[in-house]
């Protein structure tokens, strides 16, 4: 059944598609499609095809949306922990997508950083809250302080002053929102509605609103995952197709698993470089990875250089220390509370001495016990070994070498030439040990 298409059809039923409708050309079910989008409210749009290198057809691109999910192991590097490829970028789609991560992982993430998109902003509350803490990128927000505040950036000091507060980790919220009304009152910032909207959301976004967020810190803008999408567009292209897709993309992924795997070597089976041979350096090589504890021993190596001790009050069981780094000036001020409890720890003390006590007595680990024991795989106590079932084994000959056959043979044998008989004197297909002569005379005598 054929359907005319192109103009307007003057009733709704006309309009709609059923099921088994037929039309005589591509562009007539095109522009069949653009008409009832266009009445019911959407569009559509038309894949790009491209010519097949073989010359066989046309191949469609997709136009899929493809969405990582990346974090940060404990080697500080980009780790990507799904990926899903979306039709459309709209909010029931990035709710499904949600929904699928969730499920597979069994539980929501302690922190989930996008980008402002309107879209995710408004699908994550229903599949994440209120357990996960959906936080902005600050880095996207900060690139728009010069659009946005207009000729207010040519003041003196704004920006900075501005940058100093939002990327403080180390001032309270209620300390952030006394400085952000003082820069707002200084910089006449009260009128400005994208100004006063960043702040109505500074709990999104500022980093004094995530202290109670543990390891909020080592991610606050997006910068790692758009880095890694670099990392993928090496491995890939929009020209894929979907099987070429997931072969290059796996190979992507391999290539982060070696280099995972790698760190994961090194940490455990080399020893970094002592430098000041304090307990607390010792403890840290041995606790933490190498890329962390390079960072906690400059901090160490910073400590006994340039800082130092410059007060020391006592009052009501606690102890204040000032500290002067003579590298920098200072430009915060905070309070540390540092609580301890005395103890004579005498059950860790025991735990420690039966470990090492079970340790000691322990025997040896064979290679297969070891390998069992990192596969989940138990040796058995008992084995029974079946009887192999019969096989046809007889006359088959030696390997390579098949069996011929009777026809065959007289075929090649004919096509010999034949030899001459040293006993009867003619060319025929015996010799002398074979000639009938030699067994005439044997049977006269």
């Amino acid at each position: 059944m054929s359907r005319t298409c192109g103009k307007r059809l003057d009733t709704e039923v006309e309009l709609k598609p059923y099921v088994g409708q037929v039309f005589p050309s591509y562009n007539e079910a095109l522009a069949f499609y653009r008409e009832y989008a266009r009445n019911s409210g959407f569009e559509i749009r038309k894949a790009t095809t491209e010519q097949s290198k073989k010359g066989d057809g046309y191949s469609h691109r997709y136009f899929m949306i493809f969405v990582p999910f990346s974090g940060i192991d404990n080697h500080k590097k980009c780790v990507t922990f799904a990926v899903g490829l979306l039709a459309s970028e709209s909010i029931e789609s990035y709710k499904w997508l949600l929904m699928a991560f969730k499920s597979t992982f069994g539980q929501e993430p302690t922190v989930l950083m996008t980008d402002q998109y309107p879209t995710i902003k408004q699908a994550v509350p229903t599949v994440f809250l209120p357990s996960c803490r959906h936080r902005l990128c600050m880095w996207h927000i900060s690139q728009k302080f010069t659009d946005k505040l207009g000729s207010h950036m040519s003041k003196t000091g704004l920006l900075k002053r501005l940058n100093n507060l939002i990327w403080n980790e180390r001032i309270s919220a209620s300390e952030f929102d006394i400085e952000w009304q003082s820069i707002m009152d200084e910089y006449d910032l009260n009128n400005n509605n994208w100004f006063n909207k960043m702040f109505a959301i500074r709990d999104k976004w500022i980093p004094a609103y995530f202290q109670d967020c543990h390891l909020s810190g080592l991610m606050q803008t997006t910068s790692r995952p758009e880095g890694e999408n670099y990392f993928y567009e090496l491995m890939t292209n929009a020209d894929l197709h979907l099987i070429e897709f997931v072969s290059h993309f796996e190979t992507a992924m391999e290539a982060q698993r070696f280099v995972q795997r790698k760190n994961n070597h090194e940490s455990r089976y080399t020893n970094p470089e002592i430098i000041t041979k304090l307990l607390i350096e010792e403890e840290a090589a041995q606790t933490f990875t190498q890329t962390v504890f390079f960072e906690v021993q400059t901090e160490i190596m910073a400590s006994m250089l340039t800082w130092y001790s410059i007060k020391v009050v006592e009052y009501d069981g606690i102890t204040k220390f000032s500290i002067k780094d003579t590298d920098k000036d200072v430009k915060h001020f905070g309070d540390f509370e540092v609580s301890f409890m005395k103890s004579d720890c005498t059950k860790v003390k025991e735990l420690t001495k039966n470990v090492e006590e079970e340790t000691r007595n322990a025997r040896p680990m064979t290679n297969t016990a070891f390998i069992g024991s990192v596969l989940g795989v138990e040796k058995r106590d008992k084995v029974t070994v079946k009887i192999p079932e019969g096989i046809r084994n007889k006359g088959s000959g030696p390997i390579k070498k098949r069996m011929i056959g009777q026809k065959e043979t007289v075929i090649v044998n004919a096509k010999k030439g034949s030899r001459k008989c040293g006993r009867c004197g003619k060319y025929v297909d015996h010799n002398t040990r074979t000639c009938q002569q030699k067994a005439n005379v044997s049977t006269s005598k």
